[in-house]
Protein backbone atom coordinates (compact mmCIF):
# COMPACT_ATOMS: atom_id res chain seq x y z
CA UNK A 1 0.00 0.00 0.00
CA UNK A 2 0.99 3.47 -0.81
CA UNK A 3 1.33 5.71 2.38
CA UNK A 4 0.87 9.53 2.48
CA UNK A 5 3.64 11.68 3.37
CA UNK A 6 4.19 12.45 6.98
CA UNK A 7 3.74 15.63 8.57
CA UNK A 8 7.29 17.92 8.40
CA UNK A 9 7.67 21.49 9.04
CA UNK A 10 8.80 24.21 6.19
CA UNK A 11 11.63 26.67 6.31
CA UNK A 12 9.28 28.82 4.39
CA UNK A 13 8.68 31.66 6.88
CA UNK A 14 5.04 31.68 4.98
CA UNK A 15 3.89 28.14 6.36
CA UNK A 16 1.72 28.75 8.98
CA UNK A 17 1.05 24.66 9.29
CA UNK A 18 0.71 23.78 13.03
CA UNK A 19 3.78 21.34 12.74
CA UNK A 20 6.35 24.91 11.22
CA UNK A 21 4.45 27.10 14.07
CA UNK A 22 5.30 24.47 16.75
CA UNK A 23 8.63 24.20 15.65
CA UNK A 24 9.07 28.26 15.29
CA UNK A 25 7.44 29.25 18.31
CA UNK A 26 5.95 26.80 20.26
CA UNK A 27 8.58 25.37 21.45
CA UNK A 28 10.78 28.11 21.85
CA UNK A 29 8.42 29.32 24.35
CA UNK A 30 8.75 25.78 25.66
CA UNK A 31 12.90 26.11 26.33
CA UNK A 32 12.31 29.68 27.47
CA UNK A 33 10.29 28.67 30.29
CA UNK A 34 12.76 25.92 31.36
CA UNK A 35 15.57 28.63 31.12
CA UNK A 36 13.52 30.81 33.81
CA UNK A 37 12.81 28.42 35.74
CA UNK A 38 16.43 27.26 35.97
CA UNK A 39 17.34 30.48 36.91
CA UNK A 40 14.34 30.97 39.73
CA UNK A 41 16.20 27.87 41.16
CA UNK A 42 19.14 29.22 41.54
CA UNK A 43 20.82 27.88 37.94
CA UNK A 44 24.06 30.22 38.23
CA UNK A 45 24.97 28.53 41.50
CA UNK A 46 27.83 26.34 40.27
CA UNK A 47 29.72 25.74 37.33
CA UNK A 48 27.80 22.55 36.18
CA UNK A 49 24.18 24.64 36.85
CA UNK A 50 25.76 27.19 34.67
CA UNK A 51 26.39 24.75 31.95
CA UNK A 52 22.89 23.32 32.00
CA UNK A 53 21.50 26.67 31.34
CA UNK A 54 24.16 27.80 29.16
CA UNK A 55 23.43 23.90 27.09
CA UNK A 56 19.60 25.34 27.47
CA UNK A 57 19.90 28.43 25.99
CA UNK A 58 22.47 27.05 22.96
CA UNK A 59 19.42 24.46 22.30
CA UNK A 60 16.76 27.56 22.13
CA UNK A 61 19.25 29.21 19.52
CA UNK A 62 19.73 26.39 16.93
CA UNK A 63 16.00 25.38 17.21
CA UNK A 64 15.44 29.00 16.63
CA UNK A 65 17.58 29.51 13.84
CA UNK A 66 16.85 25.65 12.09
CA UNK A 67 20.76 25.10 12.84
CA UNK A 68 21.65 21.55 12.03
CA UNK A 69 20.48 18.28 14.70
CA UNK A 70 23.43 16.02 15.75
CA UNK A 71 22.71 12.67 17.07
CA UNK A 72 21.95 11.91 20.24
CA UNK A 73 25.86 11.76 22.36
CA UNK A 74 25.28 10.21 25.46
CA UNK A 75 25.29 7.18 26.84
CA UNK A 76 21.89 6.49 28.54
CA UNK A 77 19.90 3.32 27.88
CA UNK A 78 17.87 4.50 25.03
CA UNK A 79 20.58 6.08 22.98
CA UNK A 80 21.73 3.72 20.37
CA UNK A 81 17.72 3.34 19.31
CA UNK A 82 17.90 7.33 19.14
CA UNK A 83 20.82 7.64 16.97
CA UNK A 84 19.33 4.43 15.03
CA UNK A 85 16.41 6.73 14.63
CA UNK A 86 18.47 9.74 13.32
CA UNK A 87 20.71 8.07 11.14
CA UNK A 88 17.26 6.17 9.34
CA UNK A 89 16.06 9.76 9.09
CA UNK A 90 19.06 11.06 7.74
CA UNK A 91 18.76 8.35 4.71
CA UNK A 92 15.31 8.91 4.42
CA UNK A 93 16.26 11.98 3.82
CA UNK A 94 18.87 11.88 1.15
CA UNK A 95 16.55 8.98 -0.97
CA UNK A 96 13.77 12.29 -0.87
CA UNK A 97 16.60 14.41 -2.45
CA UNK A 98 16.90 16.16 0.68
CA UNK A 99 19.95 15.89 2.49
CA UNK A 100 23.03 14.91 0.45
CA UNK A 101 24.98 12.14 0.44
CA UNK A 102 27.93 14.17 2.21
CA UNK A 103 26.13 15.89 4.82
CA UNK A 104 24.56 11.87 6.28
CA UNK A 105 25.98 13.21 9.78
CA UNK A 106 23.12 16.14 10.03
CA UNK A 107 20.24 17.99 9.61
CA UNK A 108 18.51 21.10 9.94
CA UNK A 109 15.33 20.74 12.24
CA UNK A 110 12.58 21.56 9.67
CA UNK A 111 14.24 18.64 7.46
CA UNK A 112 12.75 15.93 9.49
CA UNK A 113 9.83 14.45 10.30
CA UNK A 114 7.50 16.04 13.43
CA UNK A 115 7.66 12.89 14.88
CA UNK A 116 11.51 12.95 15.22
CA UNK A 117 12.27 17.13 15.63
CA UNK A 118 9.57 17.54 18.30
CA UNK A 119 10.95 14.35 20.65
CA UNK A 120 14.14 14.92 19.83
CA UNK A 121 14.06 18.13 21.56
CA UNK A 122 12.87 16.34 24.96
CA UNK A 123 15.48 14.14 24.94
CA UNK A 124 17.95 16.65 24.25
CA UNK A 125 16.50 17.99 27.44
CA UNK A 126 17.06 15.22 29.28
CA UNK A 127 20.51 14.37 28.00
CA UNK A 128 21.08 17.56 29.25
CA UNK A 129 19.78 17.83 32.51
CA UNK A 130 21.16 13.96 33.88
CA UNK A 131 24.83 14.24 31.82
CA UNK A 132 25.47 17.32 33.22
CA UNK A 133 27.26 16.68 36.59
CA UNK A 134 27.48 18.13 40.34
CA UNK A 135 24.00 19.63 40.01
CA UNK A 136 23.96 19.91 43.73
CA UNK A 137 21.97 23.10 44.18
CA UNK A 138 19.38 21.39 41.44
CA UNK A 139 18.97 18.21 43.57
CA UNK A 140 15.48 16.64 43.89
CA UNK A 141 13.55 15.84 46.64
CA UNK A 142 11.51 12.23 46.95
CA UNK A 143 8.44 13.44 47.09
CA UNK A 144 8.28 17.38 46.57
CA UNK A 145 6.02 19.83 47.74
CA UNK A 146 4.75 23.18 47.20
CA UNK A 147 6.94 26.23 48.71
CA UNK A 148 4.96 28.81 49.95
CA UNK A 149 6.45 32.28 49.30
CA UNK A 150 8.15 33.29 52.59
CA UNK A 151 9.63 30.03 52.01
CA UNK A 152 10.94 30.43 48.90
CA UNK A 153 13.69 33.88 49.50
CA UNK A 154 16.52 33.49 51.72
CA UNK A 155 17.57 36.22 54.92
CA UNK A 156 18.91 38.19 52.20
CA UNK A 157 15.90 37.97 50.20
CA UNK A 158 17.43 36.32 47.03
CA UNK A 159 15.74 33.61 45.75
CA UNK A 160 16.56 30.25 47.21
CA UNK A 161 17.85 27.24 44.70
CA UNK A 162 14.76 25.21 44.67
CA UNK A 163 14.57 21.68 44.08
CA UNK A 164 14.02 20.66 40.56
CA UNK A 165 12.99 16.97 39.34
CA UNK A 166 15.83 16.50 36.59
CA UNK A 167 13.84 13.26 35.52
CA UNK A 168 11.11 16.06 34.70
CA UNK A 169 12.17 19.73 34.29
CA UNK A 170 8.05 20.08 33.31
CA UNK A 171 6.90 18.73 37.04
CA UNK A 172 5.63 22.02 38.71
CA UNK A 173 3.53 23.20 35.56
CA UNK A 174 1.85 19.87 36.26
CA UNK A 175 1.48 20.38 39.86
CA UNK A 176 0.23 24.21 38.88
CA UNK A 177 -2.69 22.05 36.47
CA UNK A 178 -3.59 19.88 39.35
CA UNK A 179 -3.97 22.43 41.74
CA UNK A 180 -6.01 24.82 39.46
CA UNK A 181 -8.43 21.27 38.69
CA UNK A 182 -9.99 21.17 42.42
CA UNK A 183 -13.62 22.28 41.93
CA UNK A 184 -14.05 20.04 38.62
CA UNK A 185 -12.19 17.07 40.37
CA UNK A 186 -14.55 17.21 43.56
CA UNK A 187 -17.76 17.80 40.62
CA UNK A 188 -16.60 14.60 38.93
CA UNK A 189 -15.96 13.26 41.87
CA UNK A 190 -19.75 13.65 43.59
CA UNK A 191 -20.80 12.29 39.92
CA UNK A 192 -18.82 8.86 40.25
CA UNK A 193 -19.74 8.13 43.46
CA UNK A 194 -23.40 8.90 42.99
CA UNK A 195 -23.86 7.04 39.38
CA UNK A 196 -22.70 4.08 40.92
CA UNK A 197 -25.01 4.41 43.85
CA UNK A 198 -27.45 4.37 41.21
CA UNK A 199 -26.72 1.02 39.79
CA UNK A 200 -27.02 -0.64 42.72
CA UNK A 201 -30.41 -0.48 42.26
CA UNK A 202 -31.64 -3.15 39.36
CA UNK A 203 -34.17 -1.12 38.05
CA UNK A 204 -33.28 0.33 34.75
CA UNK A 205 -29.67 -0.75 35.43
CA UNK A 206 -29.26 -1.44 31.48
CA UNK A 207 -30.07 1.59 30.71
CA UNK A 208 -28.39 3.77 33.25
CA UNK A 209 -25.20 1.69 32.51
CA UNK A 210 -25.49 2.46 28.90
CA UNK A 211 -25.86 6.23 29.51
CA UNK A 212 -23.02 6.36 32.23
CA UNK A 213 -20.73 4.66 29.99
CA UNK A 214 -21.04 7.08 27.59
CA UNK A 215 -20.73 9.81 30.16
CA UNK A 216 -17.68 8.81 31.01
CA UNK A 217 -15.96 8.08 28.38
CA UNK A 218 -16.74 11.84 27.34
CA UNK A 219 -15.41 13.23 30.27
CA UNK A 220 -12.23 11.66 29.70
CA UNK A 221 -11.95 12.90 26.04
CA UNK A 222 -12.62 15.96 26.90
CA UNK A 223 -10.04 16.16 30.04
CA UNK A 224 -7.30 15.73 26.99
CA UNK A 225 -7.94 19.76 26.22
CA UNK A 226 -5.62 20.14 28.99
CA UNK A 227 -2.92 19.99 27.34
CA UNK A 228 -0.08 22.06 28.48
CA UNK A 229 2.25 21.89 25.59
CA UNK A 230 -0.15 23.38 23.58
CA UNK A 231 -0.32 26.75 25.07
CA UNK A 232 3.37 27.26 26.51
CA UNK A 233 2.42 30.81 26.13
CA UNK A 234 -0.39 31.46 28.11
CA UNK A 235 0.28 34.40 30.71
CA UNK A 236 -3.07 33.01 33.22
CA UNK A 237 -2.04 28.95 33.13
CA UNK A 238 -4.98 28.53 36.17
CA UNK A 239 -7.93 30.57 34.71
CA UNK A 240 -7.10 28.62 31.11
CA UNK A 241 -6.93 25.00 32.69
CA UNK A 242 -9.97 26.31 34.05
CA UNK A 243 -11.88 26.95 31.14
CA UNK A 244 -10.74 23.87 29.50
CA UNK A 245 -12.21 21.15 32.21
CA UNK A 246 -15.49 19.87 31.51
CA UNK A 247 -17.23 18.50 35.27
CA UNK A 248 -20.88 19.04 34.42
CA UNK A 249 -23.00 16.98 32.11
CA UNK A 250 -24.57 20.43 30.68
CA UNK A 251 -21.23 20.49 29.19
CA UNK A 252 -20.78 17.16 27.44
CA UNK A 253 -24.43 18.01 25.60
CA UNK A 254 -22.57 21.11 24.40
CA UNK A 255 -19.82 19.59 23.39
CA UNK A 256 -20.76 16.36 22.18
CA UNK A 257 -22.01 18.00 18.19
CA UNK A 258 -18.18 18.92 18.33
CA UNK A 259 -17.18 14.76 18.29
CA UNK A 260 -16.69 14.13 14.57
CA UNK A 261 -16.25 10.54 14.57
CA UNK A 262 -18.00 8.95 17.34
CA UNK A 263 -17.48 4.99 17.73
CA UNK A 264 -18.72 5.27 22.01
CA UNK A 265 -21.48 2.87 20.99
CA UNK A 266 -19.31 0.38 18.75
CA UNK A 267 -16.67 0.35 21.99
CA UNK A 268 -19.52 -0.46 24.35
CA UNK A 269 -20.78 -3.32 22.48
CA UNK A 270 -17.39 -4.60 22.51
CA UNK A 271 -17.31 -4.29 26.09
CA UNK A 272 -20.78 -5.64 26.74
CA UNK A 273 -19.87 -8.91 24.73
CA UNK A 274 -16.51 -9.47 27.02
CA UNK A 275 -18.73 -11.81 29.10
CA UNK A 276 -19.87 -14.03 26.53
CA UNK A 277 -15.98 -14.23 25.19
CA UNK A 278 -14.20 -15.15 27.78
CA UNK A 279 -13.20 -18.14 30.24
CA UNK A 280 -15.11 -17.83 33.23
CA UNK A 281 -12.18 -17.79 35.76
CA UNK A 282 -10.39 -15.11 33.49
CA UNK A 283 -10.60 -11.19 34.52
CA UNK A 284 -11.04 -8.42 32.03
CA UNK A 285 -8.30 -6.51 31.23
CA UNK A 286 -7.96 -2.73 30.02
CA UNK A 287 -5.24 -0.63 29.39
CA UNK A 288 -5.18 2.74 29.16
CA UNK A 289 -2.07 4.35 27.02
CA UNK A 290 -2.22 8.07 28.96
CA UNK A 291 -1.49 11.34 27.84
CA UNK A 292 -1.08 14.41 30.12
CA UNK A 293 -0.84 14.85 33.87
CA UNK A 294 -3.40 16.78 36.31
CA UNK A 295 -7.19 17.03 35.50
CA UNK A 296 -6.87 14.53 32.24
CA UNK A 297 -4.91 11.94 34.41
CA UNK A 298 -8.26 12.49 36.93
CA UNK A 299 -10.50 11.88 33.92
CA UNK A 300 -9.02 8.96 33.03
CA UNK A 301 -8.78 7.24 36.97
CA UNK A 302 -13.11 7.90 36.87
CA UNK A 303 -12.91 6.16 33.69
CA UNK A 304 -10.93 3.25 34.96
CA UNK A 305 -13.17 3.33 38.19
CA UNK A 306 -16.14 3.24 36.40
CA UNK A 307 -14.86 0.20 34.17
CA UNK A 308 -13.79 -1.45 37.69
CA UNK A 309 -16.65 -1.30 39.88
CA UNK A 310 -19.54 -1.00 37.99
CA UNK A 311 -21.55 -4.43 37.12
CA UNK A 312 -21.03 -4.62 33.82
CA UNK A 313 -20.76 -8.60 33.91
CA UNK A 314 -23.51 -10.62 34.93
CA UNK A 315 -20.38 -13.40 35.66
CA UNK A 316 -19.38 -10.92 38.28
CA UNK A 317 -16.05 -11.20 36.70
CA UNK A 318 -13.44 -9.29 38.07
CA UNK A 319 -11.70 -5.68 35.78
CA UNK A 320 -7.74 -5.02 36.03
CA UNK A 321 -6.62 -2.23 34.15
CA UNK A 322 -3.02 -1.45 33.12
CA UNK A 323 -2.14 2.07 33.12
CA UNK A 324 0.89 3.29 30.26
CA UNK A 325 3.11 6.37 31.31
CA UNK A 326 5.84 7.91 30.44
CA UNK A 327 9.59 6.91 32.04
CA UNK A 328 10.51 10.53 32.02
CA UNK A 329 9.35 14.09 31.14
CA UNK A 330 7.69 14.58 28.13
CA UNK A 331 5.69 16.70 26.00
CA UNK A 332 5.99 19.03 28.90
CA UNK A 333 2.78 17.51 30.69
CA UNK A 334 2.86 13.75 29.99
CA UNK A 335 2.32 11.34 32.95
CA UNK A 336 5.26 9.51 34.42
CA UNK A 337 4.62 6.97 37.05
CA UNK A 338 6.03 9.69 39.82
CA UNK A 339 2.86 12.29 38.58
CA UNK A 340 0.43 8.94 39.03
CA UNK A 341 1.36 8.35 42.41
CA UNK A 342 1.56 12.31 43.36
CA UNK A 343 -1.65 12.60 42.02
CA UNK A 344 -3.61 9.89 44.02
CA UNK A 345 -1.34 10.75 47.05
CA UNK A 346 -2.89 14.40 46.74
CA UNK A 347 -6.45 13.01 46.05
CA UNK A 348 -6.21 10.69 49.48
CA UNK A 349 -5.36 13.32 51.52
CA UNK A 350 -8.18 16.08 50.36
CA UNK A 351 -10.18 17.56 53.13
CA UNK A 352 -13.55 16.90 50.58
CA UNK A 353 -15.05 13.59 52.30
CA UNK A 354 -15.74 12.45 48.50
CA UNK A 355 -12.60 12.99 46.84
CA UNK A 356 -10.74 11.60 50.00
CA UNK A 357 -12.61 8.17 49.65
CA UNK A 358 -12.03 7.83 45.76
CA UNK A 359 -7.85 8.86 46.58
CA UNK A 360 -7.84 6.29 49.51
CA UNK A 361 -9.34 3.68 47.19
CA UNK A 362 -6.74 4.22 44.35
CA UNK A 363 -4.15 4.35 46.59
CA UNK A 364 -4.66 1.84 49.19
CA UNK A 365 -6.91 -1.03 46.88
CA UNK A 366 -6.55 -0.16 43.31
CA UNK A 367 -2.86 0.20 43.46
CA UNK A 368 -1.81 -0.34 47.15
CA UNK A 369 -1.70 -4.35 49.12
CA UNK A 370 -5.46 -3.54 50.68
CA UNK A 371 -8.14 -6.40 49.24
CA UNK A 372 -11.77 -5.72 49.05
CA UNK A 373 -14.36 -8.62 47.69
CA UNK A 374 -14.51 -8.55 43.79
CA UNK A 375 -12.40 -5.24 43.63
CA UNK A 376 -9.85 -5.31 40.55
CA UNK A 377 -6.33 -4.15 40.91
CA UNK A 378 -4.32 -0.92 38.61
CA UNK A 379 -1.21 -1.29 37.36
CA UNK A 380 1.12 1.29 36.24
CA UNK A 381 3.65 0.54 33.68
CA UNK A 382 6.77 2.11 32.34
CA UNK A 383 8.22 1.08 28.76
CA UNK A 384 10.72 3.40 26.48
CA UNK A 385 9.21 3.02 23.43
CA UNK A 386 7.03 5.66 24.50
CA UNK A 387 9.68 8.20 24.60
CA UNK A 388 11.07 6.82 21.35
CA UNK A 389 10.05 8.94 18.00
CA UNK A 390 9.32 5.87 16.03
CA UNK A 391 5.45 5.19 15.01
CA UNK A 392 3.46 2.58 16.56
CA UNK A 393 2.83 0.33 13.90
CA UNK A 394 7.06 -0.53 14.29
CA UNK A 395 6.44 -1.59 17.98
CA UNK A 396 6.35 -5.33 17.25
CA UNK A 397 9.38 -5.75 15.92
CA UNK A 398 10.78 -2.87 18.00
CA UNK A 399 9.28 -3.64 21.30
CA UNK A 400 8.13 -7.04 21.25
CA UNK A 401 7.87 -7.10 24.63
CA UNK A 402 5.55 -4.26 24.90
CA UNK A 403 3.67 -5.39 22.09
CA UNK A 404 3.19 -8.61 23.46
CA UNK A 405 1.41 -7.07 26.80
CA UNK A 406 -0.53 -5.09 25.02
CA UNK A 407 -1.88 -8.46 23.10
CA UNK A 408 -3.03 -9.38 26.78
CA UNK A 409 -5.33 -6.59 26.32
CA UNK A 410 -9.25 -7.13 25.88
CA UNK A 411 -9.38 -3.05 25.51
CA UNK A 412 -6.61 -0.33 24.75
CA UNK A 413 -7.52 2.78 25.03
CA UNK A 414 -4.62 5.39 23.74
CA UNK A 415 -5.53 8.66 24.85
CA UNK A 416 -4.13 11.83 23.58
CA UNK A 417 -3.01 13.77 20.24
CA UNK A 418 0.59 12.23 20.15
CA UNK A 419 -0.46 8.91 20.53
CA UNK A 420 -3.18 9.49 17.79
CA UNK A 421 -0.55 10.72 15.92
CA UNK A 422 1.70 7.57 16.53
CA UNK A 423 -0.86 5.14 15.79
CA UNK A 424 -1.41 6.94 12.60
CA UNK A 425 1.92 7.26 11.48
CA UNK A 426 1.86 10.88 11.87
CA UNK A 427 0.93 10.54 7.78
CA UNK A 428 -1.73 13.04 5.83
CA UNK A 429 -4.08 10.81 5.35
CA UNK A 430 -7.29 11.95 3.24
CA UNK A 431 -9.74 12.48 6.35
CA UNK A 432 -12.21 9.96 5.13
CA UNK A 433 -9.66 7.00 4.97
CA UNK A 434 -10.81 4.40 7.56
CA UNK A 435 -9.23 4.63 10.77
CA UNK A 436 -8.46 0.87 10.65
CA UNK A 437 -6.56 1.56 6.93
CA UNK A 438 -4.81 4.33 8.61
CA UNK A 439 -3.14 2.12 11.78
CA UNK A 440 -1.34 0.68 8.62
CA UNK A 441 -0.96 -2.88 10.28
CA UNK A 442 -1.06 -2.21 14.08
CA UNK A 443 -3.36 -4.01 15.76
CA UNK A 444 -2.29 -6.01 19.27
CA UNK A 445 -5.78 -5.97 20.40
CA UNK A 446 -9.35 -4.38 19.85
CA UNK A 447 -8.21 -0.50 20.32
CA UNK A 448 -9.89 2.97 20.79
CA UNK A 449 -8.62 6.39 20.73
CA UNK A 450 -10.02 9.52 22.89
CA UNK A 451 -8.48 12.40 21.11
CA UNK A 452 -9.18 16.60 21.17
CA UNK A 453 -7.38 17.28 17.42
CA UNK A 454 -4.13 19.25 18.00
CA UNK A 455 -2.22 18.67 15.10
CA UNK A 456 -2.93 17.89 11.14
CA UNK A 457 -3.82 14.52 10.96
CA UNK A 458 -7.01 13.04 10.99
CA UNK A 459 -8.46 9.84 9.57
CA UNK A 460 -11.93 8.15 9.80
CA UNK A 461 -14.29 10.87 9.01
CA UNK A 462 -17.36 10.47 7.03
CA UNK A 463 -17.48 12.24 3.57
CA UNK A 464 -18.42 16.15 3.65
CA UNK A 465 -17.46 16.58 7.77
CA UNK A 466 -13.88 17.81 7.23
CA UNK A 467 -15.21 20.06 4.42
CA UNK A 468 -18.48 21.42 6.55
CA UNK A 469 -15.99 21.62 9.94
CA UNK A 470 -13.10 23.71 7.71
CA UNK A 471 -16.07 25.55 6.44
CA UNK A 472 -16.93 26.51 10.41
CA UNK A 473 -13.75 26.59 11.85
CA UNK A 474 -10.31 27.36 10.00
CA UNK A 475 -8.18 25.95 12.83
CA UNK A 476 -10.53 22.99 13.33
CA UNK A 477 -7.67 20.54 13.06
CA UNK A 478 -5.12 21.77 16.01
CA UNK A 479 -6.97 24.22 18.23
CA UNK A 480 -8.41 21.30 20.64
CA UNK A 481 -12.32 22.19 20.01
CA UNK A 482 -13.38 19.30 18.57
CA UNK A 483 -12.58 15.40 19.00
CA UNK A 484 -12.32 11.64 17.69
CA UNK A 485 -13.61 8.34 19.52
CA UNK A 486 -11.94 6.23 17.20
CA UNK A 487 -12.65 2.36 17.43
CA UNK A 488 -10.77 -0.82 15.73
CA UNK A 489 -11.98 -4.31 16.19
Amino acid sequence: MSLPPRVRPSSDLADRSFATLTLRERLPVILTRIISMLSARGAPANEASKALLAEMVALKYDLWHNKPMLPVADDLHDAAKWRAYFAAALEAEAQNGGASAESKSAACWSSLDMLYSEGYLYRRIRSSCLVTEGLLALTPLPNPEPTTTSASHGDDGKPLALPLNLDDVFESDKRTAFAAAQSSILALSSLLTSSLEDLQQPVRRAELLTQQFMQMLEFSLWGNKTDLSLHPSATNKEELLKELQSSELSQLNALRPAILANAASEIWAHIQLLDQQLAPESCVRFDFVLDNAGYELFTDLILAEWLTSAPLFASGRKVDVYFHVKDYGWYVSDVTKRDFHWMVNQLACSTEPVVHALGRRWRDVRLGDATAAGQGKWHIVEHEYWTLPGDYHELPTLASDLYATLQQSNLLIFKGDLNYRRLIGDRLWIPTTPFSTALHTFHPAPLCTLRTLKAEVVAGLAPGVAKRTAEQDAAWLSNGRWALISFDK
